[in-house]
């Protein structure tokens, strides 16, 4: 991106007419324009005549230090073309601005500035999705009001849009480092890379995923374990535990590093919700004679449990009033809601050694978790099938997780409102909803058959959300969606059958497992493969190839056996 600029808004800077603007500038946009037609051009100018001559001469962004104040029409140009924007903060003109400056607490005048800002731009007809925020350093700023920004950029991070920070060469090195203009070339690469770290890129975001699959895929097996062991209750109840933590964090972490943590506890969590559940369906069931009914009475459960997301994502029209922190809280209420509410379970007995489990102490417990293992490896290796199963499960939810940890971010890339956000995940919902439906009428007498059917669907559908327009990205996650729980209610019958109730919840663990050790690769990669093509659905065409032609390989090996 190069920032051109022909009107200096240094300190003390005298202002230059428009037309000597236009003047200055048309020349070079058109030059680069014609040399370096991919190159992503910006115009630094507070004035809505030169705006107007650069976006119409192929500029691409507008980058204003004056936020549309200095000259109001500037707000109808945006409106109008709705180039990227620029939304600067500055305590006066350049003229002023510097002399002396003052703030009662600059982070958070800044925030409001912000607020009011962007809702005024909004207003006037700009997608917030095309803003940028600057908090304008140097500009009606010292030395201590800059140590404040820096220190507390994370605190504009709650209004849901990304940083433009100006650091190059800044005078702030010189009174804070007594570094003079040509010396400051190397604290500006510092600061610069400093503030990298603070954001979240595409593969930071799946830096931060794979900390959640490395702790899921370390505690699958032993939460499994763990159920197996001291109860399945205790173990949702810790659970229901941990994601309230997890949320609490998310709320008010202040770097990548708690987000990480926060991430670790919800892996956790899910470590412990994982097979647990199911096992305690399932037992259930066998506990009054009813195991033929598991497959109608999983799915009203995976149904219930899907309606409540996709409502649930109704929720983001609110983010105007909660912000994201709002969001975990509300959760952080839910989740705990559900733990109080599990603790008042009564827990099926279908084995002696359940029976024996409430009598048994901690000094039993190496004993009974040797033996355990020693039962679970028997037991999968008895059932070679089992392995399959949990083998092409966790390919087929490799899409299901990427697509809608990326589809927001390829929808906005595509020009979908922000506060539309909600709808693309309220239909995936309704999708899963509609599969699991057609599962439970569904009788498939091959399970290889409907997996490569399945694998084609569901790596159709995420090349879509990769590469497709708005209505194609839509659909496409809706159809991966939907194609997967299919499957997986399928998949999730015949594993509970083929394995013992008293290794059902760590088996089941194994299956979730799998998954992780697959994922730990996949997040950071499909992120890099969109950072290095500049658009977040290149990973994801990839990855849909990818699981397509695992289904063209079934296939084939089914055609071979025949």
């Amino acid at each position: 991106m190069l920032d051109l600029g022909a009107e200096s808004t240094r300190p003390f800077a005298e202002p230059v007419p428009e037309g000597e603007e236009i003047a200055r500038l048309m020349p070079v946009v058109a030059r680069l324009r014609e040399q370096r037609p991919d190159a992503v051009l910006s115009v630094d100018t507070l004035k809505a005549g030169t705006a107007r001559a650069a976006l119409e001469g192929g500029a691409d962004i507008i980058n204003d230090v004056s936020a549309c104040v200095a000259d109001p029409a500037l707000l109808d140009v945006l409106a109008e073309y709705k180039p990227g924007y620029v939304l600067m903060h500055s305590q006066g003109s350049p003229r002023e601005m510097q002399v002396n400056p003052r703030y009662g607490n600059v982070v958070e005048e800044i925030l409001a500035f912000f607020e009011e800002h962007l809702a005024r731009l909004v207003k006037a007809g700009l997608p917030e999705d095309r803003i940028v925020l600057d908090p304008g350093i140097g500009f009606g700023k010292n030395k201590d009001h800059t140590v404040a920004i820096l220190k507390g950029l994370e605190r504009f991070a709650s209004l849901g849009r990304p940083l433009y920070v100006g650091l190059s060469r800044k005078s702030m090195f010189r009174e804070i480092l007594g570094l003079e203009l040509e010396q400051r070339a190397e604290a500006t690469r510092l600061a610069v890379a400093l503030l990298a770290a603070r954001g979240f890129s595409l593969w930071e975001i799946g830096v931060a995923e794979s900390v959640f699959h490395m702790v899921s895929l370390t505690f699958e097996v032993p939460s499994g374990m763990a159920a197996g062991l001291l109860g399945r209750r205790k173990t949702l109840v810790a659970g229901g535990g941990c994601m309230v933590l997890s949320n609490l964090l998310m709320a008010f972490a202040p770097d990548l590093f708690f987000i990480c943590l926060a991430m670790a506890l919800s892996a956790l969590a899910n470590a412990m919700f994982s097979g647990t559940a199911s096992a305690l369906t399932y037992d259930s069931l066998k506990q009054c004679g009813r195991t033929d009914d598991y497959l109608r009475v999983s799915a009203n459960c995976s149904q219930l449990s899907l309606l409540a997301t996709a409502v649930g994502s109704l929720a983001s029209t609110l983010e105007r009033f909660l912000r994201f922190s709002g969001f975990y809280l509300l959760s952080a209420a839910f989740e705990g809601t559900a733990a109080a509410a599990t603790a008042l379970m009564t827990e099926p007995i279908v084995t002696e050694t359940q029976a024996r489990r409430e009598k048994q102490t901690f000094r039993d417990l190496p004993g009974q978790l040797a033996r355990l293992v020693r039962d679970s490896i028997t037991a999968l290796r008895a059932t070679p099938l089992a392995a399959k199963l949990i083998v092409s499960a966790a390919v087929l939810c490799i899409p299901s997780y990427l697509t809608k940890m990326f589809v927001q971010q390829r929808l906005v890339e595509l020009g979908w409102p922000t506060a539309l956000l909600f709808v693309p995940m309220l239909l995936s919902g309704f999708a899963s909803m509609l599969g699991v439906e057609a599962a439970r009428r569904l009788h498939p007498k091959s399970l290889r058959r409907l997996y490569a059917v399945c694998a084609l669907l569901c790596g159709g559908g995420c090349a879509l959300v990769g590469a497709a327009p708005v209505l194609g990205c839509i659909f496409g996650c809706m159809l991966v969606q939907g194609v997967i729980d299919a499957y997986l209610l399928h998949e999730d019958q015949k594993l509970n059958d083929v394995i013992p109730s008293d290794q059902r919840a760590t088996l089941i663990s194994v299956d979730s497992m799998v998954y992780s050790l697959l994922m730990i690769p996949a997040s950071p990669l499909v992120g890099a493969v969109g950072d290095a093509f500049g658009q977040a659905g290149a990973g994801l065409a990839v990855l849909g190839v990818l699981v397509a032609l695992t289904g063209t390989a079934a296939l084939g090996r089914k055609t071979r056996a025949s």
